[in-house]
């Protein structure tokens, strides 16, 4: 048998290797695709800004952060959130400062920054004045004030930030807490819809401005959340243990209005694409069909609670790849990788609209961006 030899040999290998280098490479600019994202909206997203607003009414203990690399961190789960599986499915090389922390400044937000803040709603009003969070309008001036202008020092080459801005994902996780808070003031009253269509049409046109706020900073990519099954939350369910309805009616009706809204806002505002995602559709089908989604527990919370939190140093489930909620108003890190993955890869209209986050990190920026970035 002929022998080859070592010159050819290495000429094969250092083929082979250029060949993995390349697709390497190739594997990493497509995942770079989007080259930051800001997260904006309540506990199902926050990091742990509530950490600096009170230190005495954050999660910051255990059992919550059981699961994330670092512990306890001020996230209202086990693990990671939505949009930090999200951030890691799109390539982002780590998790995003929380927007209040001191150190989120500088290089540290070049990836994105999280703004989200427990108890938060679209409205100033969702909680009451004793409600101790950042409402929206506070996260979006913080984003103004605050992060754009230390990116606009970073990013000084002509034209650099609006295409940076424009490549960006700007996600919004909101308006839960807003219908939540409305239904609870009229618990026991014998209604089909707990919130009349005049606050869902009002909580709507609210969170419209605070979109298109965003757009005129820079914003052209959104992904657009709706509001979850809020009624099959461990602490909104009713004695026998059947999910309020009521509840969840109101849900699906501000999630049509936010869905039918899309096309109009991308009418309105040139160059921009939105992605809507039927959490309601997503979870409530875990819910009802546990099984067939990978789950066993839908009705138990993971963690011993009090109130809708964790039991301060109670100890966790310990199957809780098999849970389905974490604490009274919050998920697993497992149904939250569930949800991120249906967000970045379903094709299913029914759930993400009008395509998934994985087609829109691909879509470029409209013409007249380019031909100011790259003149």
């Amino acid at each position: 048998m002929a022998r080859t030899s070592p010159c050819l040999s290495l000429f094969f290998l250092f083929c082979f290797l250029s060949l993995c280098t390349s697709s390497d490479s190739a594997a990493f600019r497509r995942k770079q695709r989007v080259p930051a994202m800001f997260v904006f909206g309540d506990s199902i997203v926050d990091n742990g800004n509530n950490v600096y607003v009170d230190p005495n009414i954050t999660t910051i203990y255990l059992p919550y952060g059981v699961d994330f690399p670092t512990g306890p961190t001020g996230r209202f789960t086990n693990g990671r959130n939505p949009t930090d599986i999200l951030g890691q499915l799109l390539g982002l090389p780590r998790f995003l400062p929380a927007a209040k922390d001191p150190k989120a400044k500088g290089k540290r937000i070049l990836y994105g920054v999280n703004y989200a803040s427990g108890g938060s709603g679209v409205l100033d009003s969702t909680g009451g004045k004793s409600a101790k969070c950042i409402p929206m309008n506070q996260q979006f001036k913080h984003f103004e004030t605050i992060t754009l202008p230390d990116l606009r020092t970073q990013l000084s080459k002509r034209d650099q930030l609006s295409f940076y801005l424009s490549k960006s994902l700007f996600v919004m996780h909101a308006g839960g807490n807003d219908c939540g808070f409305m239904c609870r003031q009229t618990i026991g009253q014998k209604q089909k819809q707990c919130a009349p269509d005049e606050f869902l049409d009002s909580l709507l046109a609210n969170f419209t401005l605070q979109v298109k706020k965003v757009y005129d900073l820079g914003g052209r990519k959104f992904v657009l959340f709706g509001v979850q099954a809020i009624g099959c939350n461990p602490l909104s369910r009713q004695a026998t243990g059947r999910c309020r309805e009521d509840m969840n009616r109101v849900a699906v009706a501000y999630n049509s209005r936010l869905r039918s809204s899309i096309d109009k806002l991308k009418h309105d505002m040139p160059g921009s694409n939105f992605v809507y995602i039927d959490t309601y559709r997503i979870i409530r089908d875990v819910f009802d069909n546990p099984a067939s989604n990978g789950f066993k527990e839908v009705n138990r919370t993971c963690c011993i609670t009090s109130g809708f939190g964790c039991l301060r140093g109670s100890s966790p489930c310990k199957n809780r790849n098999e849970y389905m909620y974490f604490d009274g108003a919050h998920f697993t890190e497992a149904l939250y990788k569930h949800l991120a993955r249906k967000v970045y890869l379903s094709e299913l209209p029914e759930e993400v609209y009008p395509f998934n986050v994985a087609h829109l990190a691909g879509l470029g920026p409209g013409p007249a961006i380019l031909k100011a970035s790259w003149s």
